[in-house]
């Protein structure tokens, strides 16, 4: 629902910084011309957004109380560590589906790829992905597809993330781990 707020303009409890321009490029509010030059899973944001803005109204304040917790938790870990390494996504990439593939199996193509980078979108905590080795594909065994881990830090220590990962990219060749 934040999201959908946001994708027309009037996003709200964000705390970065809102690029008007940006907003004004994206020909905001949205035209049919333009909605229909979007993708599925970008109308399927903005209809379930409208669709819970309207039906569900308390629904968006209570994830964002929600929210606040998962920040504490995250904030409580990190007060004993530098930062948290964990993986990117928690399984390879799924195949693209085709151009002419339904909306039902575009979405499902998109499943299950934010399990462990949505929450930091949501907290604020600053995250790094980088790429770390290669992974068997789900459909074939042979083709190889890159495996990422993701370092997250304290909010406004974006610095030490950087030197976590820097560090990583000195000591590891993740093209042969």
């Amino acid at each position: 629902m934040g999201n959908h707020m946001g994708m027309l303009g009037k996003a709200n409890g964000r705390r970065q910084a809102m690029l008007t321009d940006l907003f004004e490029k994206n020909g905001l509010p949205y035209t049919p011309e333009l909605a229909n030059k979007m993708s599925v899973m970008s109308k399927e944001g903005l209809l379930s957004g409208e669709y819970a803005w309207l039906n569900y109204a308390t629904v968006y304040p209570k994830a964002v109380n929600i929210m606040l917790k998962l920040k504490d938790l995250y904030d409580e870990v990190l007060s004993s560590v530098d930062v948290i390494v964990m993986p990117k996504t928690l399984t390879p990439a799924n195949p693209l589906p085709p151009p002419d593939a339904t909306p039902v199996a575009q979405m499902e193509a998109a499943k299950g790829m934010t399990e462990n980078t949505g929450a930091f979108n949501a907290t604020g905590h600053p995250a790094l992905a980088l790429p770390i080795g290669f992974v068997p594909a789900k459909t074939d065994e042979s083709i190889k597809l890159s495996a990422s881990m993701q370092i997250v830090g304290k909010w406004y220590d974006e610095a030490t993330i950087l030197l976590v990962a820097y560090e990583w990219e000195q000591s590891v060749d993740w093209k042969t781990f």
